[in-house]
């Protein structure tokens, strides 16, 4: 991958991120994904494993398909595969998530992914799958070398004996931050 890049706000928007991510597995994805996106768009094919090696069990890939709207998991690690009932690789969201939750995710997937963001979400991350608790979850995007919208790559970390996260209204479970790396500001919402 050559050439300078394609996101204006790269450095901040990373900076941002390292100040929300508690986990060495995050923070390793997120520096090596960083990497690739001050070269250019970060594709798939660019990813290294030995470049986030603290991560590999907690990291997630997935395919997106514009025409369908759909995102295909391709690969997850042992821990992500641990937690689930149903087997990830070859799944799409819906054979995965409860049917209220599809919506939320792939909207939060798309924001990501169509906008340029970095998502990270933090709290009750696991309540859809077999065994819920609390954590972390780093979501980037992945593109074609042109530009076009590729994927996912992901971490999702469990944090348990963290204290829940705090929001105004106290009913919020799990806070999201969208932290663009094209231009804008960091926006956190409670889910």
């Amino acid at each position: 991958m050559t050439g300078a890049s394609p996101f204006a706000r790269l450095e901040t928007a990373v900076a941002e991120a390292r100040g929300l991510l508690e986990s060495p597995a995050a923070h390793a994805l997120l520096n090596h994904w960083a990497g690739l996106a001050a070269r250019g768009y970060p594709t798939r094919k660019d990813l290294n494993p030995l470049g986030f090696m603290a991560a590999l069990p907690n990291v997630w890939l997935r395919s997106y398909e514009p025409q369908t709207r759909r995102f295909l998991c391709d690969l997850a690690g042992d821990a992500v595969r641990e937690s689930h009932d149903v087997p990830l690789v070859g799944a799409y969201l819906e054979d995965i998530l409860r049917p209220g939750e599809v919506p939320l995710v792939r909207a939060a997937f798309e924001r990501t992914l169509l906008e340029g963001n970095i998502l990270i979400s933090v709290g009750r991350l696991f309540r859809e799958i077999r065994r819920p608790g609390l954590g972390e979850r780093l979501v980037l995007p992945l593109y074609t070398r042109e530009g076009a919208p590729a994927g996912l790559v992901g971490c999702a970390v469990r944090l348990d004996g963290r204290p829940e996260p705090q929001t105004i209204d106290g009913i919020s479970d799990r806070l999201l931050t969208y932290i663009p790396l094209r231009e804008g500001v960091m926006e956190t919402s409670a889910t």
